[in-house]
């Protein structure tokens, strides 16, 4: 994924491409940002789900009364009310760990777990680059990978022996974006299952099984290992 970008030889050469960086940055910022929120009610959705055999499919029950019918609509909305102030704001670690949790008490395939371990992997180390970005800025590198950009903790970190450098292109910015785009994606087959087999039957279909496949085959477009990090604690000691 290297890039070979003339040296910009005017100030308008380098307003470009930081220009390029700064649009890059904020699609994949807003990406991000939007995968938290689908992870988080994702999180809500696997919990109404056990709590309320059904959801988010809505199922109506034989009740005599409109009084019942109400009573079991408030008592839906204070369920929910209440999942939502458990989980609304939590950590990725924290949300990873919830998931797992709820697949041991629905004795999901192994596989379930499995996939949510590595969605979560992988997204780890899109967000390690996003909290460099986030906390110590990035500049463009003029010296040794023309139009690729660096981010350093130096100004930041208190202990010297911490002290780390990014270096990363643009297509790889790109690339973790496009990744961003299929993670709560494939939470939501990991986790809910019952749902896509659910709306296939409805459909008379069976597409969700092939769909559940194809997502889980989709290979990674960013690759944590093109991204370039030095520091002392990477410096071995002779």
């Amino acid at each position: 994924m290297s890039e070979s970008i003339p040296y910009p030889e005017t100030q308008a050469q380098l307003d470009e491409l930081y220009a390029e960086y700064y649009l890059t940055f904020g699609r994949f910022m807003h990406v991000f940002g939007s995968t938290e929120s689908s992870l988080s009610s994702q999180l809500q959705i696997s919990v109404l789900s056990l709590v309320y055999p059904g959801y988010p499919l809505r199922q109506e029950e034989e009740l005599n009364t409109q009084e019942e019918r109400q009573a079991q609509a408030r008592a839906r909305l204070l369920g929910i009310a209440a999942v939502k102030a458990v989980t609304a704001g939590s950590r990725l670690a924290q949300m990873k760990d919830t998931f797992k949790r709820l697949l041991r008490i629905k004795k999901s395939a192994a596989d379930d777990a499995a996939e949510i371990d590595m969605v979560f992997a992988h997204l780890g180390e899109i967000q390690f680059v996003r909290n460099c970005l986030v906390h110590n800025a990035a500049y463009m590198d003029m010296k040794e990978n023309i139009g690729w950009f660096k981010s350093s903790n130096v100004k930041n970190v208190k202990e010297h022996e911490k002290q780390e450098t990014i270096s990363f292109s643009l297509a790889m910015l790109t690339a973790m974006t496009n990744d961003l785009f299929w993670v709560s994606q494939r939470v939501s087959h990991a986790m809910q299952p019952e749902f896509y087999e659910h709306i296939g039957k409805m459909n008379e279909s069976a597409t969700w099984i092939d769909e559940r496949r194809i997502i889980r085959a989709r290979p990674w477009h960013y690759d944590p290992t093109e991204l370039k990090r030095t520091g002392r604690k990477y410096i071995k000691d002779e």
